[in-house]
């Protein structure tokens, strides 16, 4: 089977996106598929795949509302046609990152007849009815050859209401393909002595609870080392709480605070990752209730213990697993608790982390995804639930 693998976001060889797509790559090649990968064009990733897809148009944010109009209108056709093109050449398209309403819109309106599956990592798509009453006429006309795939449990209907339509083929609890254990595992490092090493890895985002952990490292730097990342995202979201975080963590001058202020490489992210004690996710549950983390998967995969927020996806699995702590809001003061208790039992927390590491890491990989794909073509019986 020919499979092309579209990552609309993919822009270098940090985060996420980089790791799904390879490993879904390699999934559907230990399965014998002959696979694509098409990256936008203005991806700065030398050597990554084939630049072909149409990059995003910027600076919408910026337009008058006919200009912003226009732009996502032209963005919507110039998608469809480029998916055709490539639906011609292939068996079945995979886009690995679809919440962005216009790519649904695109994958609608594809004149190739191939099946296409739509990834969606959380159910935040929009909250505009106009864009609903848009997308509805649109998905009728072409719902059988577009697939929704959800790595949690979510029905029909939450997602006829995410997208204001219609009876669309769903695999819900699909896996979410992270790097493979035998990868991960040589940045595993044991926790040494007493003192705890709390780690912020990824964006320095207010829904991922940025600057409470700062106010946490403000308050506590003598009693912990600290590991935080702090690069805005490259989205270039405009958030000046977090921005008057980054100044006053950057005014923490002691040399067990350690700052990193650029995305980071898989190497340097999974390196800094196995030299924490705890990884920190105290992610805002409105954003985060049906929200997969990779960052939880990886942190477990490396047994290390986590602090979640009650009410999101991470805590549904701590609840399940073990190997961390939920707190119900991310203040100073139930950080520390949560960080003193793990200290208190840090050998108990560790062991369920890796445990519970071991198991996600079996269920989400990118031969499970490949296999949830072509179970729905009836060439598998293995993978998600299909609904």
């Amino acid at each position: 089977m020919k499979v092309a693998i579209a990552e609309p976001y993919l822009q270098d060889y940090t985060g996420h996106y980089y790791n799904v797509v390879s490993e879904l790559k390699q999934g559907f090649e230990k399965l014998g598929d002959q696979v694509s990968v098409f990256v936008p064009q203005d991806c700065k990733a030398e050597g990554c795949w084939e630049k072909s897809m149409p990059p995003q148009f910027s600076g919408l944010q910026r337009a008058s509302s006919l200009g912003r109009i226009i732009g996502h209108y032209r963005y919507i056709l110039s998608f469809a046609r480029w998916l055709s093109n490539i639906g011609a050449r292939h068996d079945i398209i995979v886009i690995t990152s679809a919440n962005d309403w216009r790519i649904i819109c695109a994958a609608s309106l594809c004149q190739c007849r191939k099946p296409i599956y739509l990834y969606l990592h959380t159910l935040e798509l929009s909250k505009r009815k106009t864009i609903k009453r848009l997308l509805r006429p649109v998905l009728t006309r072409r719902q059988t050859s577009l697939c929704f795939m959800v790595p949690f449990p979510v029905t029909k209907g939450e997602l006829r209401d995410l997208i204001g339509a219609v009876d669309v083929p769903l695999v819900d609890n699909a896996p979410y393909p992270i790097m493979a254990p035998i990868k991960i595992g040589k940045y595993h490092q044991e926790h040494q002595g007493q003192r705890l090493c709390i780690a912020y890895l990824g964006d320095a985002r207010r829904e991922k609870g940025f600057v409470s952990i700062v106010d946490f490292a403000v308050r506590h730097s003598q009693q912990y080392d600290f590991i935080i990342q702090c690069n805005v995202p490259t989205s270039g979201a405009d958030e000046p709480d977090v921005a008057a975080a980054i100044h006053r963590l950057k005014g923490i001058k002691r040399d067990n605070v350690t700052i990193l202020d650029h995305p980071l490489s898989n190497e340097e992210y999974f390196s800094w990752m196995g030299k924490s004690s705890v990884v920190v996710c105290i992610y805002d549950r409105s954003a985060y209730s049906h929200r997969v983390s990779g960052i939880l998967l990886e942190a477990f995969a490396l047994g290390k213990p986590v602090i979640v927020t009650d009410g999101t996806w991470l805590a549904r699995q701590v609840k399940r697993y073990g190997g961390g702590v939920i707190i119900d809001d991310p203040s100073a003061e139930n950080l520390l608790a949560a960080v003193e208790k793990i200290k208190v039992g840090y050998s108990r927390f560790s062991t369920e982390a890796a445990k519970a590491g071991q198991l996600l890491l079996q269920t989400n990989s990118g031969l499970a995804l490949a296999q949830s794909v072509r179970a729905t073509l009836g060439r598998d019986s293995s993978g998600g639930d299909q609904r």
